[in-house]
């Protein structure tokens, strides 16, 4: 079954029906009525259908209604009288018609080809409904956009330090989602304390962040600053390597300074 039906709001209240339930077991006949020729097999029979009928038993239809026969039978027996339906029996099979089925279903809708045939009413029908689709799913992903906003949350976590090279910090964070690593706010204070803990006077937070980002980690470890051959200039104008016990500059003071600096980084970040 395809496309819809048309019911105007006084099938509710009609005086043919005593209640609801047979006004909708009315319209439950009209959305399983032919709305065109076509031939159905029922019950092992082959019929020929023209607009507007249906082919059902009584037994079938008080199923169909949660009713029993006789609620069907009397029902039938009242539409009929008021000339609602007309019911012919077959080759053994009750086939109902539903009357004046072209006057409220009829193929044209205002501002529509009055000559439209039923195979252009089907097309049309189901270019509306695949608009409609459209539609609805445009307006179910404009409603879903602040779904994206948990993932600016966790963006916001692992905040860019103020000390990181922001380059150097794009890079990095690429390196943890290629290895899938959390940005969360547990994650981004394990990353303080680990650049806290490695921090030297020849390696300070951010030659530690460019030297774990240019070998592809997410993280900071030790192993970053052993076989370095990143040298910078010492203080006396030569060359050293970094890291290590290596370079005049490696005094306790300096050693100190620099964790210190560190470590209030983190303490503040702690207490925002």
């Amino acid at each position: 079954m395809i496309g819809y039906a048309r019911f105007h709001r006084s099938l509710i209240g009609h005086p043919a029906f005593r209640n609801d339930a047979e006004a909708m077991a009315f319209a439950y006949m009209v959305l399983r009525a032919a709305w065109k020729p076509t031939r159905v097999r029922y019950k092992g029979k082959a019929l020929s259908l023209n607009r507007g009928q249906l082919a059902m038993s009584v037994r079938d239809l008080a199923d169909a209604m949660d009713r029993d026969k006789g609620w069907v039978e009397r029902l039938l027996k009242r539409l009929k009288s008021e000339t609602m339906v007309e019911t012919v029996s077959e080759t053994g099979v009750l086939v109902i018609t539903i009357c004046n089925y072209d006057r409220f279903q009829s193929y044209s809708d205002a501002g529509e080809t009055t000559g439209e045939t039923p195979d252009e009413t089907d097309a049309r029908q189901t270019q509306d409904t695949e608009q409609e689709d459209k539609e609805y799913k445009k307006k179910e992903e404009r409603e879903g956009a602040p779904a994206a906003a948990p993932a600016r949350a966790r963006s916001d976590a692992f905040p860019r330090p103020d000390w990181a090279d922001p380059s150097v910090w794009a890079d990095f964070l690429q390196n943890r989602k290629r290895k899938r690593l959390t940005n969360t706010a547990t994650a981004h204070k394990g990353f303080l304390e680990d650049i806290a803990r490695n921090t030297e006077p020849d390696w300070p937070p951010g030659r530690l962040l460019e030297a774990a980002t240019r070998r592809g980690h997410g993280a900071i470890y030790p192993s970053i600053k052993e076989n370095s051959n990143d040298r910078v200039p010492s203080r006396n104008g030569t060359s050293q390597r970094m890291g290590g016990n290596g370079g005049s500059g490696g005094s306790s003071g300096g050693r100190s300074t620099t964790l210190d600096a560190a470590e209030r980084w983190l303490a503040r970040r702690a207490a925002q």
